[in-house]
């Protein structure tokens, strides 16, 4: 059966991607857990999208939307010029410096958040253009 990790990085392996990783710290400043951010490049459709993988832990900490939101601006924010994607198709030539960001945003969670915590975040992502959808074990039980 496919964890959680697992169906992240099958589901984004397809297309080339940037990935960045953010730590979660403790008041002493120890890492309770790394977040794991990629966006995407889908040459063809001339499309971008992002995923993110939020791991489990002993220590787990509740995943504040505003990181994520955070998190998301970064990624996003990345220069066009430092990504350097193209792809040649006959004597067509795709490059990643023209793609549009089509809002979508996977979330792969380990921990499985309620309905309505789940809501919550999409709601303040939404505000921002962001439509999250969100996979956790159930997800990773169902491609089994």
């Amino acid at each position: 059966m496919p964890s959680v990790y697992d169906c992240f990085v099958a589901d984004g392996g397809a297309t080339p991607f940037l990935q960045r990783k953010w730590a979660l710290r403790r008041a002493d400043g120890s890492i309770v857990e790394e977040v794991l951010g990629r966006l995407h490049f889908d040459l063809e459709l001339n499309a971008k999208h992002l995923s993110f993988y939020i791991p489990g832990s002993p220590d787990h900490i509740e995943y504040p939307a505003r990181i994520l939101l955070d998190q998301i601006r970064e990624l996003l924010s990345v220069p066009d010029h430092e990504l350097q994607v193209a792809s040649k198709v006959g004597s067509e030539v795709l490059k990643g410096d023209t793609l549009v960001f089509t809002g979508r945003v996977f979330v792969y969670c380990e921990q499985v958040l309620s309905g309505d915590r789940q809501q919550n975040i999409k709601a303040d992502a939404a505000a921002h253009g962001y439509r999250l959808v969100f996979r956790s074990i159930d997800y990773a039980n169902a491609r089994a």
